[in-house]
This record gives C-alpha cells, sequence and structure tokens, in this order.
C-alpha cells in the first residue's frame, strides 16, 4: 500500500504541477475577410494607383485610414511595412509534418511565419495531429519575445475555418524545457499570450506541441495560419 500510495502521490504532484503553468490567451484582433471587405480592398488598391493623397476625397481618404492601406499591403498582410520587431528577427521554424500539397495550395511548415493570412501550415500526420510540433530557432542575441500571436485554424476564409481542425491546447517548450499548457479559445480571431522571453547571447528555441484539437466540420487535419511575435525593435 505505501508504495502504491507514494506513486500515485508522484502522478498527482506531476499533474498539478502542469496544472498550474496554464497559460490562457487573449483576444488579439477580429478577423473579418468577407466580400465586403475584399470590396473595400478592391477600391483601396485602385485609389492608390490612381490618386495621390491630396487629391482623394474625405470618404477616400477615411476608407484608406480604416485598413491602414499606408502600411499594409493588402487584407492577408498580417505584419506590414515599415519598421517593428522583426527588422531585427532572424529565425527559422520547422514542423514534424506537413499535408501533401494539393493542385492548387501548399501546407509547408514557412506557411507559419509567411506574413500572410492567407496560407496556412497543416500537420500531415494520420489522425488529428496530436503530438506533432512547431519548432522555432532564433538567432544569437535575437530580440527579446514581449508576446506571442496565434492565427489558429486555416482563417482564409470563415468556410475553411470551420472545415478544418484547430488547437484546443498545445504544450510550450523552451530550450527542449516544459514551460507551459496554451489553452486556445475556439473563436475566430488572433490570439496573443503576453510572455517575456529575453534576449539571449546564444541560439535558443521556442517549441509547440499539439495535446487537443476542436474537431472541424469535414477533414481531421490541424491547421494553423500564423504565429509570429512581438517586441521591442532593433
Amino acid at each position: 500500500m505505501k508504495n502504491k500510495y507514494f506513486g500515485f502521490l508522484i502522478l498527482f504532484l506531476s499533474y498539478s504541477a502542469q496544472s498550474q503553468n496554464v497559460l490562457k490567451t487573449e483576444i488579439y484582433a477580429e478577423l473579418d475577410f468577407s466580400l465586403k471587405v475584399q470590396s473595400d480592398w478592391e477600391k483601396i488598391n485602385i485609389l492608390l494607383k490612381d490618386k495621390d493623397w491630396s487629391e482623394m476625397t474625405e470618404e477616400e481618404s477615411a476608407l484608406i485610414s480604416k485598413y491602414d492601406a499606408m502600411v499594409f499591403e493588402d487584407m492577408w498582410d498580417i505584419v506590414g511595412e515599415g519598421c517593428s520587431w522583426y527588422c531585427g528577427a532572424n529565425f527559422t521554424v520547422k514542423t514534424s509534418s506537413e499535408l501533401k500539397a494539393s493542385t492548387k495550395y501548399n501546407y509547408k511548415a514557412s506557411n507559419i511565419s509567411d506574413s500572410s493570412y492567407k496560407t496556412a501550415w497543416v500537420e500531415g500526420k494520420e489522425g488529428s495531429g496530436i503530438g506533432e510540433t512547431i519548432t522555432f530557432e532564433f538567432a544569437e542575441n535575437h530580440p527579446m519575445i514581449e508576446e506571442i500571436i496565434f492565427v489558429n485554424g486555416y482563417v482564409k476564409s470563415k468556410k475553411s475555418w470551420k472545415a478544418n481542425n484547430r488547437v484546443k491546447k498545445m504544450k510550450m517548450f523552451l530550450d527542449d524545457v516544459f514551460y507551459g499548457i496554451i489553452d486556445f479559445q475556439d473563436v475566430y480571431a488572433e490570439q496573443s499570450l503576453k510572455i517575456t522571453l529575453k534576449q539571449k547571447t546564444n541560439k535558443w528555441r521556442l517549441k509547440f506541441e499539439i495535446l487537443e484539437v476542436y474537431p472541424g466540420e469535414k477533414y481531421d487535419d490541424t491547421a494553423i495560419t500564423e504565429i509570429y511575435f512581438d517586441g521591442p525593435s532593433h
């Protein structure tokens, strides 16, 4: 009885330790790629091509300002132009698998950091992708990270988002040491995790492992459109 109790206690303490490291995300920005938004961007592209800013009406200027179109190239652009945290960024990303490309689309690892809402990484493991990983490796003296933003699911349309699995829980490791379990909301929006990962003089890595998913209505494939970062820029 003593040995059984001791084993149970170890398991309980191990579970409790991990449960205390649950990292809750917050809504960062709602997503909208509706026909109305697409139509607005078509108008914006024509305006920026044919007119100088001084020639625009108040209504036209307001439309451009609404979408911050002087910074973002189009509605699929995530990061935008100008100097940001990404000016000093130097990292690589690898995934444990990726879904085989179709005739029209690919689902490769690099899609997860290509600054586009239009593309997504989709895991290629049989089943729902539990245990599949995404690993970011950062160069020496890389800028510190103060926020991680997740674009969870295949968000190019609401239909695609519903059709495919989204991540529900994901383990996070820092330099291969367990850091916590990220708990995602099942919402068509960007979600952020406020965190302080300080600059290091050596290479370092962040690894995410899929632990649980929200099931898709049509496919048993888990998709993540983007994982991007923010912090002090160089």
